[in-house]
């Protein structure tokens, strides 16, 4: 997502832009089924993050680095030009403003690509270059100056008004600098600048690790920001949810790098005033050097797009064009939903906030349950900048959006897009809500599916099916009506009470009981399917009116040959 303005004066072209990623995105709890991984890491499959595969399609462009990749994020040297160019940010006399050397040989190569594209550089464009520089910032501001002059006047100036015009609420200013001279041209000198808000600290971490070595990365968290995680994503398409060790601010990531080669993602956030946030996102590669060259696509153009209606239909577009290159179906446009993403896409913009809490309307949950919207699953993507497709590409290079995105278990979305002329160019604000509407379950079918999964899994098991009991049953119906009715404490205990009471002089009874609002993803108890247990008591109902069409679940089992 990159936000730019072109302005003009007798020799110096002068052109900026904020790129960037969002906010980590907001789901539900009931969101996505996970399995346990290595170390009670959850785990769940995505397709594998490309690079070259993401972008829409556009004109096709080849981006090579002129100086070698460093190895390392976070410690790049500082050279000859970093050294001038950090006097002139000390000449600024502002102690909230510092030159980043990791920044200073991005901006490097961010000159030379502006040199050739004539214009901003796209962020998937800029996130490479960051990367390949060791730096790594999420959001950046990026400009650019073509001058004939050789002294430092203009650029210490832009500096100043890039400052003044972008008054984020960040402690400390990041700044690199880089310079790329074009012999033969009436302004042969061509300047990068870019400006960080970041606030997230890293000590130096290795780009690239042999197969089956641990990758590791420690730093501190920004003020006001906890419960730190990470998702992590392998070569092979797996998405970890993997946790961190943490003492205050400060934390700690160890990740075993696996034998396949590729490149392994790592998304670090944490929960911030805004929400859960995620505050960086690097790749990794296993066995292999980092990369020197990008092949990649433009983004297509958006200048005919002239309304926030235009932009949203373009929006939902891109969205479904995502989910079917990977084989998922189409998601369903939900009028309700649009209502719930456009009224918080407006809310972000006329009260200057970018995150999924809202001091006017909440959380997520809280705008859905306010538009009385029913849903068993929730999601929420929301995404800043002047390109529908650049904002589509950045959710889909983020781990936490991407999942969202490629949930096939998600049917419905509501798309909300709001727009702000700045500068001869409209800035979009961008909500994806996505949800599973409510649905009316049948008791009897739910029950009859979810006895056929119980069968067919003690038969993948190697075991005898289950009886049916009607005594069994009977006392999980009287559970199932407790929970419908909200009181859960103690059910089990009461309903163990009262099956012994019809089986007094019989095995081992075990009884469980559970809400969800998928069927599908319920995960069982293992007493189903041990050897001993042979009969079943089972009922189903689903809470009248829940917000969530919550669905009771009571299993009684019995072991006619165990003792109690």
């Amino acid at each position: 997502m990159w936000v730019g303005v072109i302005v003009g004066v007798v020799y110096l072209l002068t052109q900026h832009s904020r790129v960037g990623t969002s906010p980590e995105p907001s789901s539900s709890p009931a969101g996505i089924p996970m399995s346990e991984g290595a170390a009670g890491q959850k785990t769940e499959r995505l397709p594998v993050l490309s690079d070259s595969a993401l972008p829409p399609p556009g004109s096709a462009v080849e981006v090579e680095l002129v100086e070698p990749p460093t190895q390392e994020y976070g410690s790049a040297p500082m050279t000859e030009s970093d050294l001038a160019y950090q006097a002139v940010v000390r000449g600024l006399e502002r102690r909230d403003v510092v030159y980043d050397a990791n920044l200073g040989a991005a901006a490097r190569e961010l000159a030379v690509q502006h040199s050739l594209l004539g214009g901003l550089v796209p962020q998937h464009i800029v996130d490479f270059l960051l990367r390949s520089s060791g730096a790594i910032d999420r959001s950046v501001v990026q400009a650019y100056q073509a001058t004939a002059g050789d002294g430092m006047d203009a650029v210490e100036k832009r500096i100043r008004s890039l400052l003044s015009s972008h008054t984020e609420k960040s402690p400390v200013t990041r700044v690199g600098i880089g310079e790329a001279y074009i012999p033969g041209g009436k302004r042969p000198r061509h300047i990068a600048i870019l400006l960080s808000f970041r606030e997230v600290e890293i000590s130096a971490a290795l780009r690239s690790v042999p197969p089956g070595a641990r990758w590791t990365l420690t730093g501190v968290l920004p003020p006001n920001f906890e419960e730190a995680s990470a998702l992590i994503l392998r070569p092979s398409g797996v998405l970890e949810t993997v946790p961190l060790t943490t003492e205050g601010r400060r934390f700690a990531l160890s990740v075993e790098a696996g034998e396949e080669k590729g490149t392994l993602h790592v998304s670090v956030g944490a929960e911030g005033p805004y929400g859960h946030t995620p505050l960086l996102q690097v790749p990794v590669e296993v066995g292999r050097g980092v990369p020197r060259v990008l092949v990649s696509a433009l983004l297509p153009d958006e200048t005919d797009i002239e309304d926030a209606d235009e932009a949203e239909r373009l929006a939902m577009e891109v969205l479904n064009a995502d989910r079917q290159r990977y084989g998922l179906s189409l998601l369903i446009r939900d009028t309700r939903l649009d209502q719930v993403a456009r009224q918080h896409s407006v809310d972000m913009r006329e009260h200057s906030f970018f995150g999924h809490y809202s001091p006017e309307s909440g959380t997520p949950g809280d705008r859905l349950s306010n538009a009385a919207y029913r849903t068993g699953q929730y999601a929420e993507n929301v995404a800043k900048g002047p390109s529908i497709h650049g904002a589509q590409s950045g959710l889909m290079h983020s781990l936490g959006h991407r999942r969202n995105i490629l949930n096939k278990r998600l049917t419905h979305v509501g798309i909300g897009v709001a727009g702000q002329r700045k500068d001869k160019q409209t800035v979009w604000w961008l909500t994806q809500v996505f949800a599973v509407p409510v649905q009316r379950v049948t008791s009897a079918d739910e029950r009859e599916t979810l006895l056929q999964r119980i069968q067919s899994l003690r038969a993948r098991a190697g075991e005898e099916p289950l009886v049916r009991d009607d005594a069994l049953d009977t006392v999980a119906r009287q559970g199932v009506k407790e929970l419908a009715a909200g009181g859960s404490k103690g059910i089990p205990e009461r309903l163990v009470a009262d099956a012994r009471k019809r089986f007094p002089r019989q095995g081992r009874l075990f009884v469980w009981a559970a809400s969800t609002s998928d069927m599908e993803t319920l995960t069982l108890p293992s007493q189903l399917f041990a050897s001993a247990t042979s009969r079943l008591g089972i009922a189903v109902h689903q809470y009248p009116d829940h917000p969530h069409g919550l669905i009771g679940v009571v299993l009684v089992t019995l072991d006619d040959g165990g003792n109690e």
